[in-house]
């Protein structure tokens, strides 16, 4: 299966299709339900999709998603770099397994979704060059000569 396009929205105004949709680059408000962890990730995330023009205030739930993700993320990190990446377990014959944590498969199971994500974001050295930003605003009239 192909790669997903992107919401057109995001795209220049392509002079093929001058009906094209063409949404103002805005951050969309912080969720108040998010964690602080996932508030932080998200201020984060979002002042650097601003930054690059990639976000509307339409793009809400795709930035919470990754939010959320990254957070869980840094939170499974956080337990395997603390308790180890494997653990012990007896078999009831007394052999002893060495098993990987299920924190483990979480965290490579979130890895697959963030990279997802980060490429609709273009917030990868490759996929920035996937991704259209919105053109720069002109505020002053003699700007556009600049």
């Amino acid at each position: 299966m192909g790669r997903a396009k992107q919401p057109l929205k995001l795209y220049a105004r392509d002079p093929k299709n001058p009906w094209a949709p063409q949404a103002v680059p805005a951050a969309p408000p912080m969720p108040t339900h998010l964690a602080p962890d996932e508030k932080a990730a998200y201020k984060r995330f979002a002042a650097t999709a601003l930054k690059m023009r990639v976000v509307t205030e339409d793009d809400w739930c795709a930035l919470e998603h990754l939010a959320i993700i990254y957070a869980e993320a840094q939170r499974l990190r956080k337990v395997i770099r603390q308790e180890g990446s494997t653990y012990e377990t007896r078999a009831q014959n007394g052999s002893l397994f060495i098993r990987p944590r299920p924190e483990a498969a979480m965290l490579r199971a979130l890895g697959t979704e963030l990279i997802s994500l980060y490429a609709r974001f273009g917030f990868s050295p490759a996929d920035r060059l996937g991704v259209s930003a919105a053109p720069n605003p002109v505020t002053n009239a003699d700007d556009e000569f600049a």
